[in-house]
C-alpha cells in the first residue's frame, strides 16, 4: 500500500489507510529502532492513538512502557516522543483522527 519512509522524528511510518474520501482517520505502521528516542512532535489538531504491537518503549519519556494491546492517547497539540530502550525494534499502529 504505502511506502515506508524514514521522518524528522527519527522513525519509520508507513501509511496503510489514509484515504482521501474520509478524511477524519488515518492508519498507520511505525517502528522505532532500538536505543532510539524520537524527536518531539505534535499533531496540529489531531488526536493519535498508538497500540505496541512488538517491543518495548517508554512514550513521552515518562517511564510507561505499556506492551501488547495497551493504548497510548495521545491528544491534540500534546507534545510526545518515544524511547526504544530494549534490544528488538518497536512496531506501532498509530490511528489519527481529525
Amino acid at each position: 500500500m504505502g511506502i515506508i519512509k524514514e521522518t524528522a522524528e527519527r522513525c519509520y511510518i508507513k501509511e496503510v489507510a489514509n484515504d482521501t474520501g474520509n478524511v477524519k482517520i488515518s492508519v498507520a505502521r511505525a517502528s522505532v529502532e532500538p536505543g532510539v528516542t524520537t524527536a518531539w512532535h505534535s499533531s496540529k489538531g489531531i488526536s493519535e492513538r498508538y497500540i505496541i504491537i512488538s517491543g518495548i518503549g517508554s512514550p513521552w519519556d515518562s517511564g510507561r512502557k505499556p506492551a501488547g494491546a495497551d493504548p497510548i492517547c495521545d491528544e491534540p497539540d500534546y507534545p510526545a516522543r518515544a524511547k526504544d530502550s530494549n534490544r528488538i525494534k518497536i512496531r506501532v499502529v498509530i490511528i489519527e483522527m481529525h
